[in-house]
């Protein structure tokens, strides 16, 4: 059930996951989108 709203989110999410990524220490592991998506809906 992917839509226009859900496709760019993830987008902006990755895009931001990305940037983010470069100014983190290297060691440091990002969760997959899915997993974000996964937390962002149980905390909000």
């Amino acid at each position: 059930m992917k839509d226009k709203t859900t496709s760019s989110f993830d987008k902006d999410l990755t895009d931001f996951l990305d940037d983010i990524k470069t100014k983190l220490h290297p060691d440091y592991k990002i969760p997959d989108p899915q997993v974000v998506n996964i937390i962002l809906k149980y905390t909000q």
